[in-house]
Order: structure tokens, then C-alpha cells, then sequence
């Protein structure tokens, strides 16, 4: 399962504050790629960061982002480094920092994450979502 830690989160215009994805029960996983939207008029997306879930054993995963603010879109891909053991169970999946630009209530969409095993098959998707409210 995929989803975000909170369902709903309440900030001020001109905060900064983080969200995170987490996963549960997860099994056999090297990586997953997903596109994440917002809205770009409330939102600005400053980083993200991998969570506990791909380091447990140590090993750091690869993490690629292209983020593009001026349309709300960001894509991302971690994947376990080339020779590292797949990874398994529940935690942080990744960590997204954001700052509030705007006023009103934004959707984060994170669509269609996939989490693929070493034959890139996929093992597990979902595409959580969570309500930003700012005041």
C-alpha cells in the first residue's frame, strides 16, 4: 500500500513544510519511478528526498528528479544502486519539501507510482494523493 502519512494538512502562505509517502508491506523492491502534480499557483516544490524505506541496510538509491515548478510537475525515479539487494518492508518511501506560494486548497497528486523488482516487474502501484490547505 501507498500512501501519503497525512490526509490533510493545514499551512500558512509563505510556510515551508514537508509531506511524506509512505509504503506498507512492501516485498522484492529495486525501484520506483512516478509523476508527482500539484498546483504550481499555491505550491512550489523545493526538494525530494528518499526515505528510510530504500536505505535500511545502508546503501543510498540512485535518485533522479526533474522538477518543473512553473507547471506543477515533478517527475522522480529511486532506484537501488546496480548490485544492491532489493529492498522490503513498510517505512518512508520519500520525503517531498514544499513551499506554500498561495492561498486556497491544492491537491498533491503522486501518479501512478510503481515499485518494480529486479526484472522490472511491477510489485506493487498506487497514486496517493493529499489535501493542502493554505490559509
Amino acid at each position: 500500500k501507498l500512501h501519503f502519512a497525512e490526509e490533510q494538512v493545514n499551512k500558512n502562505a509563505g510556510e515551508s513544510f514537508s509531506v511524506t509517502i509512505q509504503v506498507d508491506n512492501a516485498r522484492d523492491v529495486v525501484s520506483a519511478p512516478f509523476t508527482l502534480q500539484y498546483d504550481p499557483k499555491l505550491l512550489s516544490l523545493n526538494d525530494v528526498a528518499f526515505g528510510k524505506f530504500w536505505s535500511a541496510d545502508g546503501e543510498e538509491p540512485l535518485l533522479i528528479k526533474n522538477v518543473q515548478n512553473d507547471g506543477g510537475l515533478a517527475s522522480v525515479r529511486i532506484s537501488r544502486k546496480p548490485g544492491s539487494a532489493a529492498v522490503a518492508g513498510t517505512g518512508t518511501l520519500l520525503t517531498l519539501s514544499f513551499k506554500a506560494v498561495g492561498s486556497g486548497t491544492a491537491t498533491v497528486s503522486a501518479n501512478s507510482i510503481n515499485l518494480n523488482n529486479s526484472q522490472n516487474q511491477m510489485v506493487g502501484s498506487g497514486s496517493p494523493k493529499i489535501i493542502i490547505k493554505v490559509k
